[in-house]
């Protein structure tokens, strides 16, 4: 009867270590930005995806990008499962979207994005491996 619950513990165990959430830190740099890609994912399927995006930007012009990045953020602003940030300093606009695939809903984002918007993307990350992700999207990226 020992020998079987000690089995049955050690199956247990296998199984719930077999699931356990795993992350993926990429970072792709060159001298007029820097992107950073936390993938996050169990049994090899995309659980979350957070993307920063940080460009320096000249001077005169930082605003503009700044204000037209703040648009999408408005956009995002009401969708379940996607959060978008966008701040700026003196010579950069950091751009940050966190996508938690467990909430997204695909028929709402094409809802409340519409036609100006393709959300192809995002909807198809929901269902996407981390090996098809890999190979897909982090091309030149540094991944850890």
């Amino acid at each position: 009867m020992k020998k079987q619950i000690t089995i049955l513990i050690m199956l247990l165990l296998l199984i719930s270590g077999c699931s356990k959430e795993k992350t993926l830190n990429c970072t792709l740099e060159d001298k007029e930005q820097t992107q950073e890609v936390i993938a996050k994912y169990k049994d090899d399927k995309l659980t979350s995806l957070s993307e920063t995006f940080i460009a320096k930007i000249d001077k005169d012009y930082i605003d503009t990008v700044f204000d037209s990045d703040k648009e999408y953020e408005k956009i995002f602003k009401n969708i379940d499962g996607i959060d978008l940030k966008v701040t700026k300093d003196k010579t950069t606009v950091k751009t940050t979207m966190n996508i938690d695939f467990t909430k997204v809903n695909a028929k709402k984002i094409k809802e409340q994005i519409g036609e100006n918007f393709d959300a192809s993307e995002i909807i198809k990350l929901k269902n996407t491996d981390i090996k098809t992700f890999k190979k897909k999207y982090l091309k030149g990226y540094t991944c850890k």
